[in-house]
């Protein structure tokens, strides 16, 4: 761990712009809905509950070109976009609502979260060898328990998977409390992220991530999964601070008007 600290920045700044292909789905179920919330009537949601008073209240679809340029410019213009009900705040649908990046010493996740590799990391976390595996292409990876020194502080736990002697990030599976994110309704909040290795650029970019989480507030309880997938990278463009401006998530015409053959 003390590699991957070291190698952070280095490995950060390996991808100083790129352009991706983004892909996202979101997905909110209750569970045995309430009859009534402060002496209101629920109903059936629309039609979303079935007899157990449990269904799909939510469900999203997002298609979408995204381009980044170092530190912190990200655009994106959505293609496609499909959403029926209400995400109640929950909202992992597009490339700028889940862009974390733990390669920063912090991610932004409804709270300022220390990375299990941030400068800092060994005044928040102890670590503990789960085990080694070889990937694919021979790579060593270490499977590394991320343990928190004090459960309320802004930090992750679980585990996170680091290549032998590149010290890039493999993949993580990562749990955070809603009080530690500050998402008062979320009861856990498990992110799970993946890299591939791309050889002509020599760098691990992400390719695919989930959000898995449980909530409840008022007597509604639930749970719900956003998953998204990169790819098409172009890596290391000639773009300036120039192509981004003020609008930073934009749709095509049209976006919201697919029909079920797009889908």
């Amino acid at each position: 761990m003390r590699q991957a600290i070291a190698k952070r920045k280095e490995n950060l700044e390996k991808i100083e712009s790129f352009k991706a292909d983004f892909y996202s789905r979101g997905l909110i179920r209750i569970k045995d809905a309430p009859e009534k919330i402060l002496g209101q009537e629920v109903g059936d949601l629309g039609g979303g509950l079935d007899s157990t008073r449990s269904g799909i209240i939510y469900l999203s679809e997002t298609i979408s070109k995204i381009q980044f340029l170092q530190p912190d410019k990200l655009k994106e213009k959505i293609t496609a976009s499909k959403v029926s009900g209400d995400d109640n705040g929950f909202s992992f649908n597009s490339a700028l609502d889940v862009d974390y990046n733990f390669y920063n010493n912090t991610v932004e996740f409804g709270n300022q979260i220390v990375s299990p590799i941030a400068n800092n990391a060994f005044t928040y976390y102890k670590y503990k060898l789960e085990g080694i595996f070889y990937d694919d292409r021979g790579n060593l990876i270490n499977k590394i328990n991320v343990i928190p020194k004090r459960k309320n502080d802004p930090v992750f736990s679980g585990s996170i998977y680091i290549v032998e002697d590149q010290w890039t990030i493999y993949a993580l599976e990562l749990d955070i409390t809603g009080v530690q994110a500050r998402i008062p309704a979320a009861d856990l909040i498990t992110l799970k992220q993946s890299f591939s290795y791309s050889e002509k650029d020599n760098i691990w970019p992400i390719i695919s991530q989930s959000i898995d989480f449980k909530y409840g507030f008022f007597g509604i309880k639930g749970d719900g999964r956003f998953t998204a997938v990169y790819s098409n990278y172009e890596f290391n463009l000639p773009l300036t601070r120039k192509d981004f401006g003020r609008e930073l998530v934009a749709f095509e015409n049209e976006a919201n008007k697919k029909d079920s053959l797009y889908w």
